[in-house]
């Protein structure tokens, strides 16, 4: 597999960096405006923060590959 150029790596870590918005905004946001059972909102809260961090770390070890 060949090696990534600077604009690919940019577009890849922007996708991850959207991605972990995405699960920001439906783990933790979301269950505020939307009827979630009491027992089950804790569980979306710290599912939605555990792939957000995930995605959010992974955009930005990209994102220093891409100023090394």
């Amino acid at each position: 597999m060949h090696s990534l150029s600077f604009g690919q790596l940019r577009t890849l870590a922007d996708f991850f960096n959207n991605l972990s918005l995405a699960w920001f905004t439906a783990g933790v946001i979301g269950p505020f405006f939307t009827e979630v059972e009491s027992n089950y909102q804790f569980l979306y809260t710290l599912i939605g923060l555990i792939f957000s961090y995930l995605f959010l770390n992974l955009a930005l070890k990209i994102s220093q590959k891409l100023n090394d």
